[in-house]
């Protein structure tokens, strides 16, 4: 599922009476959105995003405040701004170390395809 969020104080491309059209070209009708009021360090801003999607938005703003504040805490001389880069660079890698990660299943799948071509091609030897 992508999230589709964006800074309420930014405008939408495309505008009607009943739909949106977000930056990256999703278009959802109005009723579909809910805004979530965001605070981190001390910053807050609205964002919107479709309805089925807020808790989980919700969940995200609160693991980064838990990685911000932790990062504050072993880093006592760092700016909020310092904080929040390390934040996301931390969020980020520990996307891509999950994205990076095959599953058995996705090794099983991969090994009989593997299979099937090796036995294709001794079918046309």
């Amino acid at each position: 599922t992508i999230l589709v969020i964006q800074i309420s104080r930014m405008l939408p491309l495309n505008t009607s009476a009943d739909r949106l059209q977000f930056f990256s070209g999703i278009i959802m009708d109005k009723d579909e959105i809910k805004i979530v009021t965001v605070s981190l360090l001390g910053e807050s801003f609205n964002l919107r995003c479709h309805k089925s999607q807020a808790d989980s938005l919700q969940r995200a703003v609160g693991k980064i405040q838990e990685i911000t504040a932790k990062i504050l805490r072993d880093n006592p001389s760092l700016t909020p701004q310092q904080a929040s880069l390390l934040a996301a660079i931390e969020s980020q890698s520990q996307l891509q170390r999950y994205l990076d990660t095959s599953t058995p299943f996705q090794e099983q799948a991969l090994n009989l395809i593997h299979r099937i071509k090796r036995n294709l091609n001794n079918i046309d030897s």
